[in-house]
C-alpha cells in the first residue's frame, strides 16, 4: 500500500498543476454542472455561464455566442470570474488532501518498522519467498497498462520523432511493455523458487540456476525501468523548451481533448484546436511525463528489492 500512496501524493501535486486546463476545457460538461451551479450567478450554470472557449464551432468569439444565444455580452466575463472562484477551491482542496495523505504515509512507515520489529527475520525472509509472485503484481499490472496505453494512445507519436521534440520518447510504451514482461518472468522465477523442494544435488543446481536467471530479469528489468524514470523526468523539466509546431500542437490538443472542447480535429484540417494554447499541451504533457517517472521510480524500488531478495538466495 505505501508504493500506491506514494503515487496518489505525487498524482495530487501534478494534477494541481494542471487544474486550470482541466476547469477551462472540461467547463461545459454534465459532470460539472455541480461546480458551475456552486459559482455560476444564479440561473447562469447551464445558460451564460456555460459560453464555450473562443465562442465553439459555430462562432468566433464568445461575445457572438452570448449575442446570438442570450442577446448580451457578458457571458466571458461571467465564465471567468466562476472559474476563478473554481480554481481557488481546487488548490484548498488539493492542499487539503496533500497534508492528510502525508500524514497517512508516515502512519504507515511507523506500522512497518513496529511490524518488522516484532517480526523475526526468518519469518521475513520466507514470508517473502512466498510472496515474490504477489509481490510483483503491481509492477507487472502498471508495466502492462501503461505501456499498451501509451502505445495505443500517447500523444507523443503524434509529434516528429527527433533528438529535441516530444516524439523521441514514444519509445516508452514499448519500454515498459518489456518492463512488464521481464516482471512477469520474475514472478514465475519467483514461484518456481518458493515452491521447488531441494532433494538431492541435482535439485540445488536446478533451484541455483533458477536464482540466477530471477537475478538476471530483475537487472534488465531494473535497467529498462531506471531508463525510463530518467527520460521521464529530464523531459519533464525540458518539455517547455522542446520545439512545438502549431499542427503538432493541435494535434496533441486534440487527442488530450475528451470534452469537446476542440474545434478542427480532423486529420487535413489547418488550424487545429485553437482552443487549446500551447502552454495547455505543455502543462497536461509535462503533468503526465512526471507521472510516468513517479511509477517508474516505484517500479524501481520494487525491483531492487526483489533483487536484493534474489542475492538472499543466491548466498544460502
Amino acid at each position: 500500500l505505501l508504493p500506491v500512496d506514494i503515487f496518489l501524493v505525487t498524482a495530487l501535486i501534478d494534477y494541481h498543476g494542471v487544474t486550470w486546463v482541466w476547469i477551462n476545457h472540461w467547463w461545459h460538461v454534465g459532470a460539472m454542472e455541480w461546480v458551475r451551479e456552486l459559482f455560476c450567478p444564479a440561473g447562469t450554470a447551464n445558460s451564460k455561464c456555460m459560453v464555450p472557449i473562443m465562442g465553439g464551432a459555430n462562432f468566433t468569439s464568445e461575445e457572438e455566442w452570448c449575442q446570438f444565444f442570450h442577446n448580451d455580452t457578458d457571458c466571458e466575463d461571467i465564465r471567468e470570474d466562476a472559474q476563478a472562484e473554481a480554481g481557488a477551491l481546487g488548490v484548498v482542496f488539493y492542499t487539503a488532501n496533500l497534508i492528510w495523505a502525508i500524514l497517512l504515509i508516515l502512519l504507515l512507515l511507523m506500522t512497518m518498522n513496529v511490524l518488522q520489529g516484532i517480526i523475526t527475520p526468518p519469518i521475513v525472509q520466507a514470508s517473502k519467498a512466498a510472496n515474490i509472485p504477489a509481490w510483483l503484481t503491481l509492477p507487472i499490472a502498471g508495466c502492462l497498462s501503461l505501456g499498451l496505453g501509451l502505445i495505443f494512445s500517447s500523444p507523443f507519436t503524434l509529434t516528429t520523432p527527433s533528438d529535441e521534440s516530444i516524439g523521441s520518447v514514444n519509445w516508452l510504451g514499448t519500454g515498459y511493455l518489456v518492463a512488464g514482461g521481464t516482471f512477469t518472468i520474475s514472478a514465475l522465477l519467483g514461484w518456481f523458487i518458493s515452491v521447488f523442494s531441494v532433494k538431492n544435488r541435482q535439485d540445488k543446481r536446478r533451484k541455483t540456476i533458477a536464482v540466477i536467471i530471477f537475478i538476471s530479469t530483475m537487472f534488465l528489468s531494473i535497467i529498462v525501468v531506471g531508463a525510463i524514470f530518467i527520460t521521464s523526468l529530464i523531459f519533464s523539466v525540458n518539455v517547455v523548451s522542446l520545439p512545438l509546431s502549431d499542427d503538432e500542437r493541435g494535434s496533441i490538443a486534440c487527442d488530450y481533448d475528451t470534452a469537446g472542447s476542440c474545434t478542427n480535429c480532423c486529420h487535413d484540417c489547418e488550424n487545429k484546436c485553437p482552443e487549446w494554447s500551447k502552454e495547455d499541451v505543455v502543462n497536461v504533457t509535462r503533468t503526465a511525463l512526471k507521472q510516468s517517472a513517479a511509477l517508474a521510480a516505484i517500479f524501481l524500488l520494487y525491483g531492487i528489492s526483489a533483487l536484493r531478495f534474489g542475492f538472499a538466495l543466491r548466498t544460502h
